[in-house]
């Protein structure tokens, strides 16, 4: 752990976004921080906590180094789910937007998780006499009804991964350009007025209307949505801008 005068932020103005003093790097977040789109909003709390704070982390990191450095402070100090950033060359913070933990037991938890030792319940008071006290019980989260949808939508609140559906312009990048070859994964595309296609082949060309449901992390699906939208920003192709198998 690198600090100054043992602190591990420093509050106040700086000279620079980023700057070495003796033995850190200091970055300085920005005043405005957005909201991740499909993702339970931050709460305000949390945004006015992070607006112009400076964290300290140790000098000789790459800006790569420092983007993922960043990213695992946010999420295990301030109980951060999602966070999309962009880092200069130097390593100042070019975008920031991050994305909250929805509330509840049950959002949390994907179906078939075991809780803890300790767990409080909400239960009618008939059903509350019926439970002994010298008696360990096994708690278990199901879904009303077991489905596909639900065990995944368990899945993507734990992952660093978020959803979003984005409509492809006329003007878009995107037309013409295969599933396979955006460089993010594809869930699903529903054609204008037409049903939705799940897990659609790699070799589906997509046009324009079409609303593709991608996942991926918020700094991707942000470009694929502007891409998307043909605000002249370039879609997130693979590197070799051939299909994926």
């Amino acid at each position: 752990m690198f600090a100054v005068s043992g602190r591990r932020a420093v509050e106040g103005e700086v000279s620079r976004p980023v700057r070495t003093v003796g033995r850190v790097i200091t970055v300085t977040l920005p005043e405005e921080i957005g909201d991740i789109d499909g993702s339970d909003p931050a709460t305000d709390e949390t945004k006015a906590e992070l607006a112009g704070k400076t964290l300290i982390f140790p000098r000789g990191l790459t800006v790569a180094e420092l983007h993922d450095r960043l990213i695992a402070r946010l999420k295990d100090d301030y109980d951060v789910a999602h966070v999309d950033l962009e880092l200069a060359d130097d390593g100042s913070v070019e975008y920031l937007a991050i994305g909250g933990r929805a509330a509840g037991l049950g959002p949390t938890l994907p179906p078939r998780t075991v809780a803890g030792d300790v767990a409080t319940l909400a239960l009618d008071q008939a059903d509350a006499a019926e439970l002994d006290d010298d008696t360990r019980y096994r708690l278990l989260t199901l879904p009303a009804t077991p489905s596909a949808e639900q065990e995944f939508a368990g899945l993507l609140r734990a992952a660093d991964e978020t959803m979003e559906a984005v409509t492809v312009a006329p003007d878009s990048d995107l037309v013409g350009t295969t599933v396979g070859a955006i460089d993010a994964t594809v869930v699903a595309v529903r054609p204008d007025g037409q049903q939705v296609e799940a897990l659609p082949d790699r070799t589906r060309t997509l046009s324009a209307g079409d609303v593709v449901y991608v996942v991926a992390r918020p700094e991707t699906l942000r470009r694929v949505a502007a891409a998307a939208g043909g605000s002249g920003t370039t879609a997130p192709l693979r590197a070799d801008g051939a299909e994926s198998t």
